[in-house]
């Protein structure tokens, strides 16, 4: 399950990051969960890598797409995944 609040990462850790995937590639997948009765859609994994794509102009990336019976509401973090 994705982190209760969104972390933060310093310029040079972003650099770090940023010279990583282009050196070795996305290992893993961003997660967009989407709920079953809602038509919202939330990433819950990779927003340090989409926040680095969009700096650096790229608009597609590989997701996986999870449909969640019940999105819990958390104030600190938006809509995290549900049971299911």
């Amino acid at each position: 399950m994705a982190a209760s609040y969104p972390t933060t990462m310093s310029n040079e850790e972003y650099g770090e990051l940023w010279n990583d995937l282009t050196e070795n590639g996305m290992k893993t997948p961003l997660i967009v969960t989407i709920g079953i009765n809602t038509d919202m859609a939330r990433l819950d994994s990779g927003n340090h890598r989409i926040r680095l794509f969009k700096l650096h102009g790229i608009d597609k990336v590989p997701c996986k797409v999870e449909v969640v019976k019940n999105q819990v509401k958390r104030t600190e973090n938006g809509l995290h995944k549900g049971k299911g």
